[in-house]
């Protein structure tokens, strides 16, 4: 943690000019000092994609940011957040207010706008999850890419130990950052486990019109896989 603590913070000082080089070597020793290995199945096929993705811990955050070159939509109180703030503006994230529906229309636009310049990672469940079932997913942003040019990729974040047993349900429950937990309590409790193997799962894109009808195939798409890659 102290090592992603001063290379995130070299990144701030450092100009944009230096590209995305910081962040993946941060994000790649923080997951090796927690002992977690990440492996990838699939392949992009284009820029301006949505990758939408199961939530079921923080760590979902650098496994992905070693694996994908995107931003993220994240919730708005993170702007606030000391330090962790600026980096994820820095990063390029969209931030939202997932409990104001009045605005909802005025995020997907601004989505929309931004998915013209780079892909963006959205969490559609609006929350971690304990990895045990997956929430449903809200079709509020996926609007952004409905009757666009902008397809949904569904990502899938398949966790176990890496002798490659599931991790069961005390596995989830120690790991899966839920509830009240707060970050270093959890941070703390997951460096006393052992070791982690995530796969990240890439599917086959999903085009739609209809915004629910585009959650509903992503959210089907990823409990399969999650379904089929319980026992590797």
């Amino acid at each position: 943690m102290h090592m992603f603590a001063i290379l995130a913070g070299l990144w701030l000082i450092f100009p944009r000019t230096l590209g995305r080089k910081f962040p993946f070597i941060a994000f790649s020793a923080l997951l090796w000092g927690f002992g977690i290995r990440v492996g990838r199945c699939g392949t992009f096929s284009k820029e301006g994609d949505l990758f939408v993705s199961n939530h079921v811990s923080w760590t979902d955050i650098p496994v992905l940011g070693v694996t994908i070159d995107a931003g993220f939509v994240a919730k708005s109180d993170i702007r606030k957040w000391p330090f962790l703030g600026r980096l994820t503006e820095r990063y390029g994230c969209l931030f939202v207010a997932r409990e104001q529906r009045a605005t909802a229309r005025v995020q997907a636009d601004a989505l929309k706008a931004l998915l013209t310049q780079r892909d963006i990672i959205l969490f559609p469940e609006g929350t971690t999850g304990n990895g045990q079932q997956l929430l449903p997913f809200r079709s509020s942003l996926i609007g952004a890419v409905a009757n666009g040019r902008s397809r949904i990729v569904p990502i899938t974040l398949a966790y176990r130990w890496a002798n490659g047993a599931p991790l069961g349900a005390k596995g989830w429950d120690m790991f899966a950052w839920v509830g009240d937990t707060d970050l270093l309590t959890h941070a703390m409790r997951l460096a006393l486990a052992p070791p982690i193997y995530v796969e990240v799962i890439i599917g086959d894109p999903i085009e739609s019109h209809c915004r629910k009808q585009l959650a509903l195939d992503a959210h089907n798409t990823i409990s399969r896989t999650l379904a089929s890659s319980e026992y590797p």
